[in-house]
């Protein structure tokens, strides 16, 4: 594969982007768990990871059953041949095919 190494590093670059972001938003969330837990008197160091990882987990765990739940309500789809209109064979075409109907009235 010959990828030019302008484009190399134009992805390079996004990819530093989006991982700046992540970590902007990511280290206020971990300075918050970090004030938890020292409020709530942990101290070492796996205590912290261990709530940080309790935390994320809750959430992982609450997005899954919500999406279970909402897949549940979901509708069933209808099948292809029923979203179908009948085609009825056009009244007074005079025995013009339909793309011949539309080449003269579009071009």
């Amino acid at each position: 594969m010959n990828y030019r190494t302008g484009k190399i590093l134009y992805a390079a670059m996004w990819i530093g982007v989006v991982a700046v972001a992540f970590l902007f938003q990511v280290i206020p969330l971990l300075l918050v768990l970090t004030l938890l837990a020292m409020a709530l008197g942990l101290t070492s160091p796996v205590a912290l990871v261990a709530l940080a990882l309790a935390l994320f987990g809750a959430v992982v765990l609450l997005c899954v059953r919500a999406e279970k739940k909402r897949g549940a309500r979901r509708p069933m789809p209808f099948r292809s041949d029923e979203q179908r209109l009948p085609v009825m064979p056009m009244q007074h075409d005079n025995g013009m095919c339909l793309t011949e109907m539309r080449r003269r009235w579009l071009y």
